[in-house]
């Protein structure tokens, strides 16, 4: 079921079981999550169990997996955001990429992690370990 309004699915994009805003672009595909008003999905990117907040970009064949993307993250082509498993499954066991963060081409972020807003991964590497904090130091 996709309650909408006014949203385009483009190529081979697919909707299953979502909400999804006005004005997002699917190219890829999105199953059980939510994407908020101006979120373009990038050409076979998947987002699975998440929520996706305004103006985010999920470029071409990333994936995001059991993640809250805050307001204007960009998450380049060929990343994968949570993937791994935990110990105990719970309640809260996403991972948070936090506002206007910007996820450098195939860069792996672990499940369970949590990046601070405001932050280039570029400058960090291309791997967060699962569980780990990422956060701006002085």
């Amino acid at each position: 079921t996709n309650i909408t309004s006014q949203y385009s699915v483009i190529g081979n994009g697919r909707v299953v079981n979502s909400l999804i805003g006005q004005g997002c672009v699917i190219e890829g595909f999105v199953k059980n999550s939510v994407i908020s008003p101006g979120v373009h999905i990038g050409e076979k990117a998947e987002v699975i169990n998440s929520v996706v907040m305004n103006n985010t970009i999920v470029g071409f064949h990333s994936i995001v997996d059991r993640c809250i993307l805050d307001e204007e993250v960009n998450i380049g082509k060929f990343c994968f955001v949570g993937f791994g498993n935990v110990a105990k499954p719970g309640l809260c066991d996403a991972t948070m990429v936090g506002k206007k963060v910007n996820v450098a081409p195939q860069t792996a972020i672990g499940r369970k992690a949590k990046i601070h807003p405001g932050l280039r991964l570029a400058d960090l590497g291309r791997f967060v370990a699962p569980g780990a904090v990422v956060t701006l130091t002085a």
